[in-house]
């Protein structure tokens, strides 16, 4: 079942929620179709002077108003993104210092003495529960558009929803998984635990949170590069910028092999006079015979892929990638830091706090005629995990609002103000989760 147009359009703004950054399997669904016709999806208008050469203006709709490119080279663009994975990179290892400095563990604490070693398990479990999340993505969007047939408002709604719903039943999936409880004082036997930063409980979900967020943060880094790359062509001026004369007073400049191939494939009618390369070059393209010269016509198509790739990428951005500063990238994944930290922190003192309210066993008592009961007492795992649904409804929701508004609202407001509100909520998140454990008391 193929995908037209408008349900490629969707699930690319579908996968650009939250980080920002579009998907490899995206791609891989462009490059199934047929060149030609994935080329093609916008009009290709003939116009009055027949020896225009074609840039983006005329592989994009004319209702869509894209910023225009800036002009860098691309070396110096690579450079500059390359502050994204160092200061992104910084800031986990900020998280982990803070954890360890800030919210040391108790004396009693297995991990004295000093250096304090991370919670392994924990954090490669974090690692795997955000690559199982990622994964359904795309499931999920094609079974709530009916394999793409239906890409509407109300099922992108319900595809984020259902996305951010999985998402958090995997984080608080995981931490059941992993069996993290408060600690009992063996001292103590009448002391009711509650979630606090000196238990070791607080270390695990912590510790489960930046695996979540170090997983996130390569695989939206890596996008980043793979979108920037798509402009490699049209920005490295030295290589592919020619000018030439097209017979009149106006100068037209040849910004890429894709504009050469779109201007003598579609517009073949170019008398040879007004054409850059002659006759024998737009011969050429369309028989590979011509003059002797063998045509790679696959990396030609290749070249109109990106071009498709990149109107994709700019209707939902807004402007253009290379255009977005790298505070913004920056601020991205500190936005889905915070955020993953905050809610792992929420869930899970919700669900360990109805552990200890739901005990499957009783607690010790000092009547001499009582049985002698399990110490620390064996939780109700099922109640406690339905005591947990209130918290994880207004979690979802709050999530998916986020996600909603990367997926609608992103090229109305701006990349600016969406990644400025994210910060605001992903703070908030973050602030409450701390606060949930008692690190700001």
């Amino acid at each position: 079942m193929g995908f037209n147009k408008s349900s490629s359009s969707s699930l690319a703004t579908y996968l650009l929620r939250n980080d920002a950054s579009s998907s490899r399997q995206f791609y891989g669904t462009i490059k199934q179709s047929s060149p030609v016709r994935t080329a093609s999806t916008s009009p290709w208008r003939e116009r009055e002077r027949p020896s225009r050469i074609y840039d983006l203006e005329d592989v994009t709709d004319d209702d869509d108003e894209v910023e225009e490119l800036i002009d860098i080279p691309y070396g110096q663009l690579m450079r500059n993104f390359a502050l994204v994975p160092i200061a992104s990179f910084l800031m986990l290892i900020l998280f982990a210092c803070l954890l360890t400095f800030c919210w040391p563990p108790p004396p009693h604490s297995h991990h004295e003495p000093y250096p304090y070693h991370p919670h392994w398990p924990e954090f490669l479990t974090g690692c795997a529960a955000w690559i199982v999340s990622y994964s359904l993505r795309i499931p999920i969007f094609i079974l709530s558009t009916f394999g793409g047939r239906y890409t509407n408002a109300f099922s992108l709604t319900a595809s984020a929803t259902f996305h951010t719903a999985i998402e958090e039943g995997l984080r608080l999936a995981s931490i059941m998984i992993l069996q993290i409880r408060l600690s009992y004082w063996q001292d103590h036997p009448d002391w009711i635990p509650y979630p606090d930063t000196q238990d070791d409980a607080f270390r695990q979900v912590f510790w489960f949170a930046l695996g979540w967020a170090l997983v996130e943060v390569v695989w939206s880094i890596a996008q980043g590069y793979e979108q920037l790359a798509l402009y490699r062509d049209v920005l490295d001026g030295e290589r592919d910028k020619t000018k030439w004369e097209t017979g009149s007073d106006d100068d037209a400049e040849v910004e890429s092999i894709s504009h050469r191939f779109v201007h003598s494939a579609f517009k073949s009618v170019t008398p040879p006079e007004h054409s850059p390369y002659g006759q024998s070059r737009s011969l050429s393209i369309l028989d590979p015979r011509a003059n002797g010269h063998q045509v790679n016509l696959d990396s030609e198509m290749t070249q109109l892929i990106n071009i498709q790739s990149r109107t994709e990428l700019e209707s939902v951005y807004g402007v253009p990638p290379p255009n977005i500063p790298v505070f913004i990238f920056i601020l991205q994944r500190l936005d889905a830091m915070l955020l993953t930290i905050g809610l792992t922190l929420i869930v899970s003192s919700t669900y360990l706090s109805e552990l200890i309210a739901h005990p499957l066993t009783q607690l010790p008592s000092h009547h001499p005629s009582s049985p002698e009961p399990d110490f620390p007492p064996r939780p109700d795992v099922v109640a406690a995990a339905l005591g947990t649904v209130p918290m994880y409804i207004i979690l979802v929701l709050v999530h998916a609002s986020l996600a909603m508004m990367w997926t609608e609202a992103l090229p109305k407001i701006g990349i600016h103000t969406a990644s400025y509100t994210a910060l605001l909520i992903a703070l908030g998140v973050f602030f409450v989760g701390l606060a949930s454990w008692g690190a700001l008391s």
